[in-house]
């Protein structure tokens, strides 16, 4: 029985070019790839280059290659080196100063492995990015997999406008920001070395704040149309059945110009991410970026290298107050009156709830992080744009 094996796993990649299909037998081993992916932009100083190996579909990783000698050029002849963050093997970042980050200008990438391996990537240009037009939301519902059922939540749409100066092929990353709440304070608990501590009521986890960039892969190509704009883009779906939209809620969208390569290589991504994994569906596709081996060419360099101009738009959100969130996941309080004294999670919190079985108050425990909201990811400092 054949297998599809070997999709590109990597962490927001910048990637584009061709395609080659992989048809490998059950058994089969496959050499890692390499993957080489980053950018240089006009967002901000901090430039970074990620270098890994690709994994399996079936377990797969982030694979850092580490030690490697990373440089970009532009094409006058100004050479910015790449080093290695400490913290985190596999990420290579350079501090670009802005009045090199210009229209026009072009830069190259190379890469040279512990092995000797070289790679390289031709000049990408900066190509110019227009203003965001319009950012806004509509209160929609989706279907779901019940003819009977929809999902109630906000769909945010772009105004794309632009005069012929701009080129026509886009990508927009996008970033939220949401407040959400643990369910109970703290109070009574055993720690991490099952130490009792009693203390007053603390409600310093309560309220957090995450931050996250999306995987979504959002394109746009005017290339076909009469005029450089398109209005009503779709973007984001945010659903009621999590506490994202139940208090504070920002999406950052950023806009980035493509040259038609790199709009090429993100559409076959997308559109690799949306085929179907079924027995007769088409095969996944390996998907070759614009770097090369300098000594062999037919080796397969996945990733991309991408040079482009960046602007921004952001949009709040308070309580959408049209929604029930009747569907938001609970936190489930166990009785001891009904359960031996768990040995596990630590911290263990406990806390005084309501029996709705016999309505009287009882001695329970739950979740972790039903009482500290940083376990899920979010911090306790509030954004500046919340306040």
């Amino acid at each position: 029985m054949r297998k599809y094996s070997y999709i590109l796993f990597f962490i927001l990649a910048l990637l584009s070019s061709c395609v080659e299909r992989y048809f490998i037998d059950e058994n089969e081993t496959l050499s890692p790839k390499i993957v080489i992916d980053g950018s240089i932009n006009d967002e901000c100083e901090e430039q970074e280059i990620v270098i890994s190996q690709s994994s399996s579909t079936d377990y797969p990783k982030f694979l850092p290659y580490t030690d490697c000698w990373v440089r970009v050029n532009d094409s006058d002849g100004h050479v910015f080196e790449f080093i290695e963050d400490p913290t985190r093997p596999g990420h290579y970042t350079c501090l670009i100063d802005p009045s090199y980050l210009l229209i026009g200008k072009k830069f190259e990438l190379e890469v040279q492995t512990p092995d000797g391996r070289e790679y390289k990537s031709p000049y990408e240009e900066m190509l110019p990015c227009p203003e965001i037009d319009s950012l806004y939301f509509k209160i929609e519902q989706q279907p779901t997999a019940d003819p009977n059922k929809f999902l109630d939540g906000v769909q945010f749409y772009i105004d794309f406008d632009a005069s012929n100066y701009f080129g026509p092929y886009y990508r927009w990353i996008l970033e939220e920001t949401y407040e959400y709440h643990s369910t109970w304070g703290i109070k009574n608990y055993y720690d991490e070395n099952s130490r009792y501590v009693e203390g007053p009521l603390d409600f310093s986890k309560f309220v957090c704040y995450k931050t996250e960039v999306l995987n979504e892969i959002m394109t746009l190509s005017t290339s076909a149309l009469r005029e450089n704009s398109f209005k009503g883009a779709k973007l984001l779906f945010v659903d009621d059945h999590t506490q994202r939209l139940l208090y504070n809620y920002r999406l950052l969208v950023k806009q980035e110009s493509l040259s038609e390569q790199a709009y090429v290589y993100w559409e076959k991504i997308k559109k690799n991410n949306k085929s179907d994994a079924g027995l007769f569906t088409k095969q996944p596709a390996m998907i070759v970026g614009n770097l090369v081996n300098t000594s062999d060419s037919t080796e397969i360099v996945l990733g991309y290298f991408n040079v482009t101009s960046v602007t921004s738009r952001s949009i709040l959100l308070k309580t959408v107050k049209e929604f029930s969130f009747a569907e938001i996941p609970q936190c489930t309080p166990f009785f001891f009156k009904y359960t031996d004294f768990p040995w596990d999670p630590r911290p263990l919190y406990m806390f005084w709830a309501t029996d709705i079985a016999d309505n009287s108050w009882s001695y329970a425990w739950s979740a972790p992080e039903c009482f500290d909201c940083t376990l899920l990811g979010g911090q306790v400092e509030k954004p500046i744009f919340f306040n």
